[in-house]
């Protein structure tokens, strides 16, 4: 399988040219253009009862399977980059719901829905699980909004992230807590009720991805003209 990925910044695409009988999981709607490509099947997310009720994302993924030299095009519902990362046997990522845009065959994705409550105000992250449970590399791609910038986290080191700008991370080095702003005027004034606080495992590098824009201070934006 071969990709490529045109239109960077903004109105970013991806192509993925496969050989036959190669298969491709993508979220619903990313379909631009297929050629020798059929639509073989639609698989429900694990945990699909908890992504409907506290992220209300989609929860279903199409399998799309080459039977000659097939042809791929996807785009996704954000204005942003489009970003691969390769997954080695029996790794993990752990992907901010809603990133998520494509991946092969051998990557499982569960979801993960953690809750957390502080003060006046509680919250909830969704996150999708993939895991790499063959011997062969998986890869998988996100679509971004805006702008990605990796953040590195090294032992000793504190970094804490919106939970709107988060795209994901690599749970094996970086372990993570969920903070909730506590006090009416410190949620109100910063603008940050639900934060990511991440810490590298002893002896681990470890880098979180981010958005440079929030897809929640946008809708939030329109709502003011919808009033």
């Amino acid at each position: 399988m071969r990709e490529l990925i045109e239109g960077s910044p903004s109105f970013t695409t991806l192509t993925l040219f496969m050989e036959p009988g190669e298969e491709v999981l993508t979220e619903p709607a990313t379909m631009v253009h297929q050629s020798n490509m059929s639509l073989v099947d639609t698989k429900v997310q694990r945990n699909f009862f908890k992504v409907g009720m506290f992220g209300g994302e989609s929860v279903f993924f199409n399998v799309w399977r080459s039977h000659g030299q097939g042809v791929l095009g996807l785009a996704g519902p954000l204005v942003g980059v489009i970003l691969g990362f390769d997954l080695t046997a029996g790794g993990r990522f752990y992907l901010r719901h809603g990133a998520y845009m494509a991946s092969t065959s051998n990557i499982r994705i569960t979801t993960k829905v953690q809750r957390s409550w502080g003060g006046l105000a509680s919250g909830n992250l969704v996150m999708l699980s993939l895991k790499n449970e063959s011997s062969t590399v998986g890869r998988f791609w996100i679509c971004c909004y805006g702008g990605v910038i990796p953040l590195a986290c090294s032992e000793g080191r504190v970094v804490t992230v919106h939970a709107d700008n988060l795209i994901g991370f690599d749970p094996d080095a970086l372990a993570y807590e969920l903070q909730v702003q506590r006090g009416f005027r410190r949620a109100l004034f910063s603008g940050a009720l639900l934060s990511l606080v991440f810490r590298s495992h002893p002896g681990s590098r470890g880098i979180v991805y981010v958005h440079t824009h929030s897809l929640a201070n946008l809708a939030e934006h329109l709502m003011r003209y919808t009033r």
